[in-house]
């Protein structure tokens, strides 16, 4: 009996039109942060502009690590420091660290990467951390940030990286 072949997995533009389509329905800011992309090193990079340009693949290997969804995990950094120019400190690309006088400096931008997303990942996103109040970007917000219009920034930063991938991708 003939194996029916396996289905095409959805293209690059199937996936951010999805994405595009349910950031439009959910504006707010209650989509997951632990949700799975799917994108390649070289997709993410495509959604990139400035100095984030070159770490879509830091961001798949901290997917795998701590589950954060890269596209997501992104976007709060982009948002935090212009696209990776506006840094607070030295290589501190998320604004992390503060401790009332000043910002936590890495050794490099990988490292502070690390940083923020084990820390979210632990603290922020599991059940029982020291910030949890549930698994949403505005339910992160509520610690991380606690402006009322950060997680909507975030998410207005998601949408233009992926409008920008699904440019590229044509």
């Amino acid at each position: 009996m003939p194996v029916a072949p396996e289905p095409e997995p959805p293209s690059f533009k199937q996936r951010t039109t999805e994405l595009i389509a349910q950031l439009r329905q959910n504006p707010d800011g209650h989509p997951l942060i632990g949700c799975s992309c799917n994108f390649s090193a070289q997709e993410l990079d495509s959604m990139f502009i400035k100095g984030q340009v070159g770490y879509g693949g830091v961001y798949l290997a901290l997917q795998q690590e701590t589950g954060l969804c890269p596209l997501w995990n992104a976007a709060i950094d982009a948002a935090e420091s212009g696209h990776f120019t506006s840094l607070c400190a030295p290589n501190n690309v998320s604004g992390f660290g503060f401790d009332g006088r000043r910002y936590m400096s890495f050794e490099s931008i990988e490292a502070c990467m690390t940083h923020k997303s084990r820390f979210l990942a632990t603290h922020y996103l599991t059940p029982g951390g020291r910030y949890y109040r549930g698994e949403s970007l505005k339910d992160v917000c509520y610690h991380y940030n606690g402006s009322s219009a950060w997680h909507k920034l975030v998410v207005d930063v998601a949408y233009g990286m992926l409008v920008r991938g699904q440019r590229a991708s044509q």
